[in-house]
């Protein structure tokens, strides 16, 4: 996921820190991860698997973002879920990522909404979604079985400048 140097990333929709915990521990050092959720009230301290990592968290809905400084990725992991207008929300978000920036989303692989995944999202449709609000490619990097889903569960990086790097560290 790096390349060595210092980075900055963005966890959106990120809750207990759970997923934020686990990208700064593939973060190069002095790095940083901004973890954006409605629920912070400002005291909220999540610990960086490496110390030298910083998290900072913001009380923000993630959909309406007007200031977040350039990031080298976003990490979506269980929230584009929650959102009914994903390309204003795609447009939006590349104007935070950098020329060579890219986001990582965990999700779902379904397309049938219920009470606690409103606007779900199978990868087949996230590809079409992408390609719609002019991003670049759309890859699988892995999936899962669920337990709430028959479809299970998928990892996509949509690259922002249709040329893929390395993600894995």
């Amino acid at each position: 996921m790096h390349d060595g140097r210092a980075q900055v990333w963005a966890d959106l929709g990120a809750g207990s820190g759970l997923f934020t915990t686990a990208l700064s521990a593939l973060l190069p050092d002095n790095s940083m991860v901004v973890a954006v959720d409605t629920m912070y009230t400002g005291n909220e301290q999540i610990d960086s698997k490496n110390p030298l990592v910083s998290i900072q968290t913001i009380r923000q809905d993630f959909t309406a973002l007007s200031d977040l400084e350039p990031c080298d990725g976003i990490l979506m992991a269980n929230s584009l879920h929650y959102v009914a207008d994903k390309i204003a929300l795609l447009n939006n978000l590349q104007a935070f990522l950098t020329a060579s920036g890219r986001l990582i989303v965990v999700e779902y692989d379904s397309d049938n909404a219920n009470p606690w995944v409103p606007y779900p999202i199978a990868f087949k449709n996230l590809q079409d979604l992408c390609n719609a609000a002019g991003m670049g490619i759309t890859e699988k990097i892995g999936q899962t079985t669920s337990r709430y889903q028959a479809g299970g569960m998928y990892s996509a990086v949509i690259f922002r400048n249709n040329s893929p790097q390395t993600i894995a560290s």
